[in-house]
C-alpha cells in the first residue's frame, strides 16, 4: 500500500499534492427528462457565461427511455459537458458513475429540476475555498416562478417541512448534517474519497441516501455550511396525490436508512409504529378490504384547494388545510416505512394508520382551530358546547343516543366544509377515551373511598356529579386534561424487610409504595411510616403489585421510580424490569417475580386471561446472579418463572405505547426543602470522560446541591453505565427513554419542573433530540439558569448547533479547552462574560485510594491476561470514528512488522468494535490485548509505559489525566488542550492529527526516546497535577459558575 493510500486523515490535504483538471465539477443524475431539459440546458447556458472558474457539467442518465440522451448531445458542444449513459439503476448509481468520473477539486450536486441561479457555481468554489475541504456548501433552493404556486408547495417547504426547511435554517451559519440536500450542495472530492461508498445503492429508490452519505462524512469532520446566496430554483409540479406517493418512497428509503444505522431508527422516531402495527393485528387481525374513509381524506384536500383558490387569503383555510396534509403525509411516510415490516398487509396498514393519524390528535387540532375562529367571532355559544360534551357525558351511562347527542353537538360547531366527513365513529372513540380517562381520576366509587379512607388521609371525596355539572355551567370552557398521578405499588414480601429499608423507600416516594407482609389471617402494611393490619386486601388501595421473597431482591428506589413514572404514562398491565444492555426480546432476569410490577386485578385473578399490554425497562446497574432469557422463554405457558407470579396467566409481549395523560403529577417524588435542586442532562450515562468528569464535580457538590440525573438516549452495551456511580449520592435517576416515548419528554421534562422546582439546569453532553428542541427547553425553563456543557472540540461535533437561537439563549457555557472558548466568542457571538473555562475533573478520591493500596503489576497482569516481561502501551477510548481505532491499530501492526517486542493494550467498546475485531483477526494481531470496559482502569494504566491516542478530535480526556496522576507519559494527536497540558508539564509528545501510518511509527520511536524524560518530570509534578485537575478544585470552579448563574437569573 503506498503512503498516500495509507493515509488516515479526517480533514486531509490533498493526497500528494493532486492537481485537478477543474475547480468545480457538477453532477446531475436525470431520468426521462426530455420535457423540460432544453429549458434547463439554455439556462446552463447563462450560468456559462456568467460563470469565471473552470468546471465541467456531467449529466448522469438513469436508462431514459425518451430522448433524455438526445437532448443532451445536442448541447454537447455549448458546454463543458459530460454525458454518462448508465442502465436504469436508481440515483445512487447514478450519482456514483458522476462522482467517478468527476475531475473537479470540488463537486456540486444538482438536480434535473434544478434551475442554477448565473453565480451559483463562482459562489461554490470561492466559499469552499474560504472553508476548506472538511466543509460542505448548502445552498438554497425556492420554487420557481413560472411554476403554479399554491398551498401544497408552501405546506411542504414552510410549514410542515416534508421537503425541505430552508426557512428554519439560521443564514450564512453551519447547521447539521441532516440539511445534506443533494439539490444544491457542494463537497470537496478530497473529503469524499474517505468513503469508500459514496451514495449507497441500497437505497434503490430516491431519498435519504444524500443524508445518509452526510451521516457517514460527518464521522470524519464535515460540516455543512448554508449560503442562502448561492441560489437556485426547483421546478417539480406536485398535487396531493404525487407528494403522497413521495411520502411512501420517503418511508421505504427510512427504513433502508435505520437498517444501514440502527440508531437512526430512535432518531426518526418511527420505529415504535412497527410495534404498534403488530398489535392492532393481534386485536384486529388482518383486514380485506381498504379503509373506506381514506377517499374522502383526498376529496377533502382537493375541496378545501378548491375554496382556497378561490380564496386566497383565508388564513383559516390554510391552517386546517395543512392539518389535513400534516396527518395525511405522515400517514404516507410510515406506510411506506411498514411495507418493509414482518407481516405488512396493505389494508391493515391503512385501517391502523387511519386510526392513528386520523383519531384523537387530529380531532383535538380541528378543535383548537374551531374555538380559536369562534372566539375571534365572539360566538362561544358553540364553543361551549364543543368543549361541555365531554362532562354532560360524565353523568350517562353510555348509550347510542348520548354518543348521537355528543355527535351532534359537534357537527353543530363544525364549520360546514367540515361537517360532511368528519363525523365518525373514531369521534365516539374520542370521547369515551377523554371521558374514561377524567372519570378514571375524578369519580371514585362511594365504597373504594370508604375503604381506602384510612390510607389516604386528608383525600377528599369527589363532588357528585350534580356539583360537577353546575360546576361546568360556572366556567363552560374549562380545560379537562386527563392527570395521571403515580400508581401505588404494594410490595408483597413474606420476608423480613427492614425498617431502614422501608423508611428509605417510603422518604424518596411518599404513599406510591405500600408495603405488605402476610401475617395469620390477614396481612400487615406500612405506609408513609403508619402501620395498620387488614384480613380484607379489598380495603386496602393500591395499584400494582411486586413480589420480593426478601430484602436482597428489593429493586433500588431510582429502578422502583422509574418503574412507577412509566405506569403512570403507558397505564400498562405489567412492567417488567430487565438487567440488561439488550433491547428486548433479551432480558436480564434475577428473579422474574422481583422484577414484574403486575396490575392488581392480574395478580390476584383466579381467571385464565392472556395479558398483552406491557412495559418492558432496562434498568441498570445490574444485581448478581442476572441470567438472559427470551421474553418468549420467560413467558412460556408452563414457564416455571410464571409459576411463582399468578399461573394462570398467559403473556404476550408488545411495547405498549398508548397516548399519554395531558399532565403529568408527581407529587409523591420526594424533593429536599434544605438544599437547590439542579437538574444535570448527561444525555447518557455512559462510560465516558464527560460522563466521568461530571460525576466527579457531583460527588463532591452533593452535600450542597440536590441533583436529579435525568437521562434521554437508550442504554447499549457498547457505551457501558455510570449509573451505579451517580446511585452513589442521589436517588433521582431517570432514563426517559426507557419511561415514555420520545413524544412524551416535553411533557415529562415540565412535570419534573413542576415538581422539584430545580434552580439550575446543567446540559453535559449534546444530542440530536436536545438540539432540535433547545427553544422548547429553553421555554420550560424560562426562569431557570441553564448551564451548557455539550462541546468537546472545537470544529466537529456539538459546536455546529451553537447558532442555533434556542442554544445561544442559555445562560452560561463551559469550554472545557481555550480553543473551543476562542470559536464560541469569534465565530457563535457568544459574549466572553457568558463562557466559563473549566478544564475536567479527575476522581482523586478514587485515585488516593488506588495509590494507598497495595498494587501488584504481576497480579494485575495475571488478571488480565497481560505479558508481565514485556513494555506495555495502553489505548483508552471508545471505538468510533472521534478515536479512530483504526489509525491505532494500522500503527501497532506496522510496529509488530518491524519486530517491535511490545504489547498494547485496547480499552473499549463502541460502533466500530466489529470492524476492530475483524481487522485484529485479519492481521493476527497477537500484540494486542483487548478489554471492552473496566469500571476502574487505574490498575491497568498503573502496569504501562505510555498512553497513546488517535484522536481525531478531543477536549481534555479524563484518561490522560488519570494516566498524568500516575506518572505515566502520553503520546497523542495534537487536539484540544492536550499539547497546552503536555508541554507545561514535559509529560509526553504530540504530532498533528493528519499522519500516515510510517509517520505514526516514526513518531511512536521518538516518544520512546524521550519517554524516560518525561517519567522522570512527571514524578516531580504529578501530585500538582493532582491538585490542579482534582474534583475538588474543578466542583468549586463549578460552584461559582452554579451561584453566579443563579444568581444572575433571579435578579434578572
Amino acid at each position: 500500500m503506498s503512503s498516500s493510500q495509507n493515509r488516515l486523515n479526517v480533514f486531509p490535504p490533498d493526497p500528494d499534492h493532486r492537481s485537478y483538471p477543474v475547480e468545480l465539477s457538477v453532477v446531475i443524475p436525470t431520468y426521462n427528462r426530455a420535457d423540460r431539459l432544453r429549458d434547463l440546458l439554455d439556462c446552463w447556458l447563462k450560468v456559462d457565461a456568467a460563470t469565471t472558474v473552470d468546471y465541467e457539467v456531467i449529466f448522469c442518465d438513469d436508462g431514459s427511455e425518451d430522448e433524455t440522451i438526445k437532448i443532451l448531445k445536442s448541447y454537447q458542444n455549448r458546454l463543458p459537458m459530460q454525458i454518462l449513459a448508465n442502465p436504469h439503476a436508481g440515483p445512487s448509481e447514478a450519482r456514483n458513475s458522476g462522482v467517478e468520473a468527476a475531475r473537479g477539486r470540488r463537486l456540486l450536486f444538482l438536480g434535473d429540476d434544478i434551475y442554477p441561479g448565473t453565480d451559483l457555481l463562482n459562489l461554490h468554489v470561492k466559499l469552499g475555498k474560504e472553508f476548506g475541504d472538511h466543509v460542505a456548501i448548502q445552498g438554497r433552493v425556492d420554487w420557481h416562478p413560472d411554476q403554479k404556486q399554491n398551498h401544497l408547495l408552501t405546506h411542504i417547504t414552510e410549514i410542515g417541512h416534508e421537503q425541505f426547511c430552508f426557512d428554519q435554517m439560521p443564514e450564512n451559519s453551519f447547521v447539521d448534517y441532516t440539511h445534506f440536500y443533494t439539490c444544491n450542495v457542494s463537497v470537496s472530492s478530497n473529503l469524499l474519497s474517505l468513503e469508500p461508498i459514496k451514495f449507497d445503492t441500497r437505497f434503490y429508490k430516491v431519498n435519504f441516501e444524500d443524508i445518509e452519505l452526510a451521516y457517514r462524512l460527518s464521522s470524519h469532520g464535515m460540516q455543512v455550511f448554508y449560503a442562502p446566496a448561492a441560489h437556485a430554483l426547483h421546478f417539480h409540479e406536485y398535487d396531493v396525490e404525487g407528494f403522497c406517493h413521495r411520502q411512501e418512497t420517503a418511508g421505504e428509503m427510512a427504513y433502508v436508512f435505520g437498517v444501514l444505522h440502527t440508531e437512526w431508527h430512535r432518531w426518526l422516531g418511527i420505529d415504535c409504529y412497527v410495534d404498534q402495527y403488530h398489535n392492532y393485528l393481534q386485536n384486529h387481525g388482518v383486514q380485506t378490504q381498504p379503509h373506506r374513509q381514506l377517499p374522502l381524506v383526498y376529496h377533502c384536500c382537493h375541496e378545501l384547494e378548491a375554496k382556497l383558490k378561490n380564496h386566497p387569503d383565508d388564513d383559516r383555510l390554510k391552517k386546517i388545510l395543512s392539518l389535513v396534509y400534516l396527518q395525511l403525509f405522515k400517514f404516507k411516510f410510515i406506510a411506506g416505512y411498514l411495507t418493509q415490516a414482518e407481516a405488512y398487509d396493505k389494508y391493515s396498514v391503512e385501517h391502523f394508520l387511519y386510526d392513528l393519524c386520523f383519531g384523537h390528535d387530529y380531532y383535538d387540532g380541528l378543535e383548537s382551530l374551531v374555538l380559536d375562529q369562534l372566539r375571534d367571532e365572539n360566538e362561544l355559544t358553540n364553543g361551549t358546547l364543543l368543549v361541555q360534551y365531554y362532562r354532560r357525558l360524565l353523568n350517562f351511562r353510555w348509550n347510542r343516543d348520548d354518543i348521537r347527542l355528543a355527535n351532534e353537538l359537534i357537527s353543530d360547531s363544525l364549520p360546514i366544509e367540515l361537517r360532511s366527513w368528519m363525523v365518525r365513529p373514531g369521534l365516539k372513540r374520542l370521547a369515551k377515551k377523554k371521558t374514561r380517562a377524567y372519570l378514571k381520576q375524578k369519580l371514585k366509587m362511594p365504597k373504594t373511598w370508604q375503604r381506602t379512607r384510612n390510607l389516604n388521609q386528608g383525600t377528599q371525596e369527589p363532588l357528585p356529579p350534580e356539583q360537577e355539572e353546575d360546576d361546568a355551567k360556572d366556567d363552560p370552557l374549562a380545560v379537562l386534561p386527563v392527570v395521571s398521578g403515580l400508581p401505588r405499588v404494594a410490595i408483597l414480601s413474606p420476608g423480613t424487610i427492614s425498617l431502614e429499608s422501608i423508611q428509605a423507600c417510603q422518604k424518596e416516594l411518599g404513599s406510591s409504595v405500600l408495603f405488605l407482609m402476610p401475617a395469620d389471617d390477614g396481612f400487615e402494611y406500612q405506609l408513609e411510616g403508619a402501620t395498620g393490619f387488614t384480613t380484607d386486601l379489598d380495603s386496602v388501595h393500591f395499584d400494582y403489585v411486586l413480589q420480593v421473597q426478601n430484602e436482597s431482591e428489593l429493586p433500588l428506589i431510582f429502578h422502583i421510580k422509574n418503574v412507577l413514572i412509566s405506569l403512570a404514562c403507558s397505564q400498562a398491565d405489567y412492567a417488567l424490569i430487565s438487567y440488561s444492555y439488550e433491547q428486548g426480546p433479551t432480558v436480564g432476569v434475577q428473579n422474574l417475580a422481583a422484577q414484574l410490577f403486575f396490575k392488581r386485578n392480574l395478580y390476584f385473578s383466579q381467571d385464565s386471561l392472556v395479558v398483552e399490554k406491557g412495559r418492558l425497562l432496562r434498568l441498570l446497574p445490574a444485581p448478581e446472579g442476572v441470567r438472559e432469557f427470551s421474553l418468549e422463554e420467560l413467558f412460556a405457558t408452563g414457564s416455571e418463572h410464571l409459576q411463582a407470579v399468578n399461573p394462570n396467566l398467559k403473556l404476550s409481549f408488545g411495547q405498549h405505547t398508548p397516548d399519554p395523560p395531558g399532565v403529568f403529577d408527581l407529587h409523591h417524588l420526594h424533593a429536599p426543602d434544605n438544599k437547590p435542586v439542579v437538574f444535570v442532562f448527561p444525555i447518557i450515562m455512559a462510560v465516558g470522560g464527560a460522563e466521568r468528569n461530571i460525576i466527579a464535580v457531583m460527588q463532591e457538590l452533593q452535600a450542597k446541591y440536590h441533583f436529579v440525573v435525568i437521562t434521554f438516549d437508550p442504554h447499549t452495551s457498547r457505551g457501558g453505565s455510570l449509573h451505579h456511580q451517580v446511585q452513589q449520592f442521589t436517588d433521582d435517576i431517570y432514563d426517559f427513554a426507557e419511561i415514555a416515548q420520545v413524544d412524551d419528554y416535553l411533557d415529562l421534562l415540565q412535570a419534573f419542573k413542576r415538581q422539584f422546582d430545580p434552580k439550575l439546569l446543567l446540559v453535559t453532553n449534546g444530542s440530536n433530540w436536545f438540539v432540535s428542541n433547545s427553544r422548547k427547553i429553553r421555554q420550560i425553563f424560562q426562569d431557570v439558569p441553564i448551564v451548557d456543557h455539550q462541546v468537546y472540540d472545537q470544529q466537529a461535533g456539538w459546536i455546529q448547533h451553537y447558532t442555533d437561537p434556542g442554544i445561544q439563549s442559555f445562560d452560561r457555557f463551559v469550554a472545557i479547552n481555550r480553543k473551543i472558548e476562542s470559536v464560541m466568542q469569534t465565530e457563535k457571538g457568544i459574549s466572553q462574560e457568558r463562557i466559563r473555562h473549566i478544564y475536567h475533573a479527575v476522581d482523586t478520591a478514587r485515585i488516593r485510594e488506588f495509590k494507598r493500596s497495595k498494587f501488584d503489576a504481576a497480579t494485575v497482569c495475571q488478571k488480565y491476561g497481560l505479558p508481565a516481561d514485556v513494555d506495555k502501551y495502553i489505548h483508552i477510548a471508545r471505538q468510533t470514528y472521534q478515536k479512530r481505532p483504526l489509525a491505532f491499530l494500522e500503527m501497532v501492526r506496522s510496529l509488530r512488522d518491524a519486530g517491535r517486542p511490545e504489547c498494547f493494550i485496547m480499552v473499549g467498546d463502541g460502533d466500530l468494535k466489529g470492524e476492530v475485531d475483524a481487522y485484529i483477526n485479519t492481521h493476527q494481531l497477537r500484540n494486542v490485548i483487548q478489554i471492552s470496559f473496566v469500571n476502574n482502569p487505574l490498575e491497568l494504566i498503573a502496569v504501562s509505559k505510555g498512553m497513546i491516542f488517535t484522536s481525531a478530535f478531543e477536549g481534555l480526556p479524563v484518561a490522560m489525566l488519570e494516566a498524568l496522576t500516575l506518572g505515566v507519559p502520553i503520546l497523542s494527536t495534537d487536539v484540544g488542550d492536550i499539547k497546552v497540558v503536555l508541554d507545561e508539564y514535559q509529560a509526553g509528545f504530540t504530532f498533528p492529527v493528519e499522519f500516515s501510518v510510517r509517520e505514526a511509527v516514526w513518531y511512536f520511536h521518538q516518544f520512546l526516546a524521550q519517554r524516560d524524560k518525561y517519567a522522570a518530570s512527571l514524578s516531580q509534578v504529578k501530585d500538582q497535577i493532582i491538585d490542579r485537575f482534582s474534583a475538588e478544585t474543578v466542583s468549586l470552579q463549578y460552584d461559582d459558575l452554579f451561584q453566579d448563574s443563579i444568581q444572575l437569573k433571579r435578579a434578572a
